[in-house]
Parts: structure tokens; C-alpha cells; sequence
């Protein structure tokens, strides 16, 4: 007949066995998933097992060694203290859900050592032989059961509470084990407060085996679910995160242009089905580069917000307000019932900018410039809302900033036009249609040339010859001028250099610098390199800037024209009169050069102001002991006003036209100008 002794004893280790099965279960998770609560557990159920694994030992042996022996004694102190250790790990696995973080590790230590000591207290105070069996059961059992109870019910409410929000059924079995769990240690307290009682104990509550064994299970199952469900939760985050970066601007949260596309087409259809007009306003913000250069990214991203709320309290709750890129925005204007609704609500989006902007404790008022194309009855699609309204802040642009500019028809044709001179264009470059022609300029006086000027020509196979005002804008705008700059450079200063080999020395080549080749950061070593290149002595370049690149950023030219006449080149300001330039940052910059504007000297002995005006710039030269050019001479009339000026130096059609660089070689050693520059129409 079997005795109840071997039933524990079989019913102990069976519990063991279930302990190590979960405990190769939560291992094997805690190295894939490296969850600090995983590996707590790990230990827990380690601890378990040991204890299940000592108690059964100490049932067998009860009949062999009296209380009081060592092994009995060792037996159940190991039992006891690994029993307490794995209440210690179950806490500390609840911690680390609840709290997201381990505990520190002199705590770990602590507790790991108050286990073991109290274990073993309670076996010694338990092992003498007057403490009848009834209570030694209840010190070694009876209170790790009830210590047990109180544990798991605090680790499965730790459980619940640590996912309020996104509470799954894997966390839900994990808790219901726990408190389950708890339930049975609980009904072990009973148990043996029944036998300390001297009552008869019910067999549900003396065998309860196969309910631990299920609620291992099942903490085992929640456990798996309970992961899976986290990484089906992170891989929605992810989507979601995802499709933030795809559909929205990460530093405004407003919609991009992938977005803005998308409700174009429901605001199109739904227009359709209406009879309504959408519009779409294209705007981007006046003076923002100088505004982030001057006081930094991390306050240009500030400004970029504000302005995303600000156009977001500009519009109706059917508006839909985008990010296209850097500080270019656009608003759509959905569901308007005539195209005068669709204006003024772009009048109202441009108006929202008058108010000042509060940044990091300073007001800063900022301008926009804003096109509008609206699409009467949705019969239009994004992509010509968007080139359309592009176009018409293009044009806003152009007239300086701060306007709102409708979309017209003749935008189309000047796009198209555009469009064709800048393929044209960056085909002349690769070709060899662009050449450079040069003007002489000459001494007012004895008609001795000086130097010339390298002025760009463009060959077109089908249109002929084009002027640079022609093409040198679009040039501007499409980003070729970088390209076209430093063609026109290196070309000059190879005919420079080759014309001195021909012994034609002393002439000084003048090159115009846009303005985009002057704010390279690399100018004078761009120069400097070129010069080595061709050979050319600095002394015989001259660069042309005006007035208005020159006084831009005084600061910032004045060290950039330094560097240059560090290599000897000369500095010439071009067109001068026709700027804003400011007399005292004039005298301070490395000036070699000042050409009168030719619209000063047309009027020369016919317009007083203009008299007065040239006599002025010829006696502030003279005075900071700068040579003066008259551009644009075409007559005696005006050389003869210019001899009387004091004048040295001149150019001209009364001179030459700009011719190619044979034919002004030619011209350069014949000097048909002598000491009496031919009269006559100009060429």
C-alpha cells in the first residue's frame, strides 16, 4: 500500500520537474528577448525546483533522522532558503515590470542574504526536540506559505499595474498564474494551521499538485503570449513610425508633399461632385537663409514652427497645411464656393505673417512670398495645382518678396521659355557654343590701350548670337553660373596670358564676377589656382564686381577682396552710380577701379545732374587714387565732356564693340584710335 509520504514525495517532485521545464522555457526567452523581469524569473523557478526537490528529501528522511540531525537539518535549510530566495526573484522579476528597471545590486545582495539567514533561523529555531512536529511544520511551511501567498498576490498586481495601457491576455495568464499561485500557497497556510490545530486536514487542501503544476503552465504560456504580443505591438509602432516619416514633416508633424498629393486628390474629387474650386498657395518665407545664418539652425527650426502653427490658425478646419521643403510651405484651400472665397483665403494666409513672431524671447518679424493657382470645379490634378501655384510664388519671388502673386497663363509661356534656354544652356556649355568677345579700353586722352574687357557671347545654332542679359538670369536660378563663372575666368586669363607671349604686354584683362562666384567661400583660391594654371600674373587680372555685391556684406567683401589683392589682382566696381553704395565702406575697400555707368555718360554735356554726378565720382577717385573707366562712349562729344573731367580711361562703341579675340588682337596692335578716337555712329 502506498503511504502518504511517498504520495508528497511524488507529488514534490513532480512539481520540480514542471519548475524545470519553465525554468528552460524562460531561459530560453530571456536570450533572445533580454528582459531583466525573464531572467529574475529564471532564477525563481531555479529556486523552486531546489526547494520542491529539499522538501521531498526531507519527507523521505523523516522516519530515518531525528529532528535534530545535520543531514535533516542541511536538508531543510537549503529547502527553506531556497524557498524564501524564490520569492525574493518573483518580487524582483514584478519590480522590473513595474518599474521598467532593475534592482540596484547591494539591494539584490541584501535580500539574496536576509533569504538565506532566514531559512536557516527558522530550521534551527524549529530542529529542538520540544517543538512538537505540528509547529515545526508550521515555522518551516506554514509561514513560507503564507509568505508565499503575500508575494505572488503583490507580483501579479505589479503585473497588472506595470501594463495599464496596453494591457494584453499574455500579461493577463502571467497575473492570473501569480494570483492562482498565491491562492494554493494560501491554502497551504490553512492546512497547516488545521494540523498545528490537532483538526483533520481535507485532502483539496493537503494535495494540491496538479494545480501548481497548472499554474506553472500557464505563467509559462503567458509569458510566450505575452512577448508575442509585445512584438506585435512594436512592429505596429514601427508601421506607425513609418508612416510618420513617409506622410509627415518630422519637424512640423504637418503633412509632407507625399501627403499633401493624396488630399489633392480627395479634394479634387470631392470639388468635382460639388461644383467647388479648390486653390493651392505656395509659399516660402523672405530673408529665412539670412535668418538661419545669423542666428543658427536650432532658431530656424523654431521659426519653421511657428510658422506651421501660425498658417494652421490661418486656415478652416477643411485646410490642409503641408511642409514641402526647407522653408517653402503650401496651404490647400478645400470645398470654396467661387474663386474670390479661394483668394481671399490666400490673402488671409499671407496676412497671418504682419504679426511678429515671439522666438526664444524676441520678437522677429518675418515676410512671406506666396503663389495661388485655384482649380475651378476640381478640374485640374495635383501635379498642375502644384507646378502651377510653384510658378506663381516664382514670380512673387521676382518682384522682391512679401507679395501674393495669382497664377496667370503668360507664367506657363515664360516657364516653357525658361525651361528651353536652360536645357539650351547647359548644352552651350558641354558644346563650345559660348565664346568670349572683348572690348578695349582705351586712355581718354592719347587713345593708348590699357586692357580689354572679357564679355560672354552664346552662339546659338538656331537663334543666332544671345546677349547675356538674355540667359546669364536663368543661368542664375538653375544653378549653371558656378560653371559659367569659372569658364569665363580660365578662358580670359589663357587669352590674357597668350597675348602677352605674342608680346603684347601690360594689358590688363578685366573678368565681371556675379554675384554668386563672389560669395564663394573659395574665391581667391579658386583664382589663385586659375592663375597658376594659365600663367597669367595677377597684376594683369582685374575683377568687376558692382556696387550692390560689393556693399551686400561690407564685412564680409572687404576680406574677400583682401585676399584677393594679396595675388595683385585689381578690383574694378562696375556700373557705379547706379547702387547704394556707402561713401565710408567705399574708401575702406581695396578699390582699383571705378567704372562709370554709360547711363551717366550718355548724358554728358546734355544733362547738368548727370554732369555733376560724373564730376563727382572723377574727384572721389582722384582722391582715394582710384582710375576711372566711362563705359558706354559713343561719341567725340562725350570723350571731349570726359577730357574735361580729367577722365584717364574709356570704352565704348566710339572705341569698339566687342569683338572676337582675333579681330581685337588686330585691333590691340594696329591702335587705329591713335590720339583721335574715331567718330561716327557706333559700330
Amino acid at each position: 500500500m502506498v503511504r502518504p509520504s511517498q504520495v508528497i514525495f511524488m507529488m514534490f517532485l513532480s512539481q520540480a520537474a514542471a519548475s524545470i521545464l519553465l525554468v528552460c522555457v524562460l531561459h530560453a526567452l530571456h536570450r533572445f528577448y533580454r528582459r531583466g523581469y525573464l531572467r529574475e524569473w529564471t532564477w525563481a523557478w531555479w529556486a523552486n525546483a531546489v526547494a520542491l526537490t529539499g522538501m521531498a528529501v526531507a519527507i523521505v528522511s523523516l522516519g530515518d533522522f531525528p529532528p535534530d540531525h545535520p543531514f535533516r537539518l542541511a536538508t531543510s535549510a537549503l529547502a527553506l532558503t531556497a524557498g524564501y530566495a524564490q520569492l525574493y526573484w518573483v518580487l524582483a522579476g514584478a519590480y522590473d515590470v513595474r518599474r521598467e528597471k532593475h534592482l540596484p545590486a547591494r539591494a539584490r545582495a541584501w535580500s539574496l542574504a536576509a533569504c538565506a539567514a532566514l531559512g536557516a533561523g527558522l530550521v534551527l529555531v524549529s530542529s529542538s526536540p520540544a517543538v512538537s512536529p505540528g509547529l515545526r511544520l508550521f515555522f518551516r511551511m506554514g509561514l513560507q506559505s503564507l509568505a508565499s501567498f503575500l508575494c505572488f498576490g503583490a507580483a501579479g498586481v505589479a503585473v497588472l499595474l506595470g501594463c495599464r495601457s496596453r494591457r494584453g491576455w499574455g500579461r493577463n495568464m502571467v497575473a492570473a498564474a501569480f494570483f492562482g499561485y498565491g491562492l494554493l500557497s494560501l491554502s497551504g497556510f490553512v492546512s497547516n494551521l488545521l494540523f498545528l490545530a490537532g483538526r483533520p486536514v481535507p485532502q483539496a487542501l493537503s494535495l494540491a499538485s496538479v494545480e501548481a503544476i497548472l499554474f506553472l503552465y500557464l505563467t509559462g504560456l503567458g509569458v510566450v503570449v505575452w512577448l508575442l504580443e509585445e512584438e506585435r505591438q512594436r512592429a505596429a509602432a514601427t508601421t506607425q513610425d513609418l508612416e510618420q516619416l513617409a506622410y509627415y514633416d518630422a519637424l512640423t508633424g504637418l503633412p509632407n508633399r507625399e501627403m499633401l498629393v493624396e488630399r489633392l486628390w480627395m479634394a479634387l474629387a470631392q470639388a468635382k461632385e460639388r461644383g467647388a474650386h479648390v486653390g493651392l498657395v505656395c509659399l516660402d518665407l523672405d530673408r529665412f537663409k539670412t535668418i538661419n545664418d545669423s542666428l543658427g539652425p536650432s532658431f530656424g527650426d523654431v521659426l519653421l514652427y511657428s510658422v506651421a502653427q501660425r498658417l494652421r490658425g490661418a486656415t478652416q478646419t477643411q485646410d490642409t497645411v503641408a511642409r514641402l521643403s526647407g522653408d517653402q510651405f503650401a496651404v490647400l484651400l478645400s470645398d470654396r464656393e467661387a474663386p474670390e472665397d479661394v483668394q481671399a483665403g490666400a490673402r488671409s494666409v499671407v496676412a497671418s505673417f504682419k504679426a511678429p513672431f515671439a522666438i526664444q524671447g524676441q520678437e522677429l518679424f518675418v515676410s512671406c512670398s506666396a503663389g495661388v493657382y485655384t482649380s475651378p470645379g476640381g478640374r485640374s490634378d495635383p501635379e498642375e495645382l502644384l507646378k502651377n501655384s510653384e510658378m506663381a510664388l516664382e514670380q512673387a519671388r521676382e518682384r522682391g518678396g512679401g507679395v501674393l502673386e495669382a497664377f496667370a497663363p503668360a507664367m506657363n509661356r515664360r516657364a516653357h521659355a525658361r525651361f528651353s534656354v536652360e536645357r539650351d544652356l547647359r548644352r552651350a556649355l558641354e558644346g563650345g557654343e559660348l565664346a568670349l568677345h572683348y572690348q578695349p579700353v582705351v586712355g581718354v586722352a592719347s587713345g593708348e590701350p590699357v586692357g580689354v574687357e572679357a564679355l560672354l557671347r552664346w552662339s546659338h545654332p538656331e537663334r543666332g548670337q544671345i546677349m547675356p542679359e538674355e540667359f546669364l538670369h536663368v543661368a542664375e536660378i538653375s544653378g549653371l553660373m558656378g560653371a559659367i563663372d569659372l569658364w569665363v575666368l580660365r578662358t580670359a586669363c589663357a587669352q590674357a596670358a597668350a597675348w602677352r607671349r605674342d608680346g603684347m604686354n601690360g594689358l590688363r584683362m578685366a573678368v565681371n564676377l556675379s554675384a554668386r562666384a563672389f560669395q564663394h567661400p573659395d574665391l581667391a583660391a579658386r583664382v589663385q589656382g586659375v592663375l597658376e594654371e594659365t600663367g597669367l600674373e595677377g597684376r594683369l587680372l582685374e575683377l568687376e564686381i558692382t556696387e550692390s555685391v560689393a556693399m551686400k556684406n561690407p564685412e564680409s567683401s572687404l576680406k574677400v577682396l583682401k585676399e584677393l589683392r594679396r595675388l595683385g589682382v585689381g578690383i574694378a566696381i562696375d556700373d557705379f552710380g547706379t547702387g547704394y553704395s556707402s561713401l565710408s565702406y567705399l574708401q575702406g575697400l581695396p578699390v582699383t577701379t571705378l567704372k562709370i555707368d554709360q547711363s551717366f555718360v550718355r548724358q554728358l554735356g546734355q544733362s547738368a545732374k548727370s554732369t555733376a554726378i560724373a564730376s563727382a565720382v572723377m574727384l572721389l577717385a582722384h582722391s582715394l587714387d582710384v582710375r576711372v573707366v566711362a563705359e558706354g562712349v559713343e561719341t567725340e562729344a562725350q570723350r571731349a565732356a570726359l577730357m574735361r573731367q580729367r577722365c584717364e580711361l574709356m570704352q565704348g562703341f566710339l572705341v569698339s564693340p566687342a569683338v572676337p579675340p582675333a579681330e581685337c588682337q588686330a585691333l590691340l596692335r594696329s591702335k587705329p584710335w591713335g590720339g583721335e578716337a574715331n567718330a561716327g555712329e557706333p559700330h
